[in-house]
């Protein structure tokens, strides 16, 4: 029995440690609360360096808290950035000195905060995987005010580097673009995270094993 026993606490801890770490870095922008409305080139923020193929130092604008251009800001509290051309070239972003890193969640809203309003937009991104290869997950909102939180799939989770674009209408027209804050990124996550099925499968497993102990453990009748 105690061997038994044993064996599910080091069943446990080999499942404990394949979890990911809960560790994870969230890049708000809000260092550019005050530059609302000012045009960029390439820039760093929170450990990761954000490019612009336009490359002509104006390719990203951010929306502050200041002055005229505050009501198209989505983040009340902070600031958020945006392509400046339009979705017309590619956006990346990548950790400073290169290395795999976690994409867990975005917060998106359209360019002006939903005062023109419009059709829902799609925003696609594309991430280059540690191992070689590309993943893409797109994602689809309306044009009402406020950010909107999206959650990227498990594909994301050891990548090199993130591109985005595609802001499209649902008719398939492009429109200025869409606002970008709160990216959470952690720790790449090299090993294999269970599936929620799985779970439910190793959960019975305990249960069968917790049930097996107990009959063993219990005394025999007497006559």
């Amino acid at each position: 029995m105690t061997k038994i026993r044993m064996g599910l606490l080091a069943g446990a801890a080999l499942m404990a440690a394949a979890l990911p770490a809960a560790a994870s870095t969230t890049i708000t922008f809000d260092e550019r609360t005050s530059a609302s409305g000012v045009d960029t080139g390439d820039f760093e923020s929170a450990g990761f360096l954000f490019t612009h193929a336009f490359n002509q130092g104006v390719g990203f604008r951010s929306w502050g808290t200041e002055g005229e251009f505050a009501p198209n800001n989505a983040d009340p509290d902070g600031a958020t950035l945006f392509d400046n051309v339009g979705g017309r070239y590619a956006n990346a972003f990548a950790a400073i000195g290169g290395g795999a890193f976690a994409l867990f969640s975005i917060d998106l809203a359209d360019i002006y905060n939903g005062q023109a309003g419009g059709l829902p937009l799609t925003t696609i991104f594309t991430a280059t995987k540690a191992g070689g290869g590309t993943v893409t997950q797109s994602f689809t909102f309306d044009q009402t005010p406020g950010l909107k939180t999206f959650a990227f799939n498990t594909d994301f989770q050891n990548v090199v580097s993130v591109s985005w674009g595609g802001d499209l209408n649902s008719n398939g027209t492009s429109p200025y673009g869409v606002q970008l804050d709160n990216i959470v990124v952690g720790e790449a996550v090299t090993g294999g995270v269970p599936e929620p099925a799985t779970w439910a499968l190793m959960i019975l497993g305990f249960g069968a094993a917790g049930a097996a102990l107990r009959r063993r453990s219990s005394p025999a009748p007497q006559l």
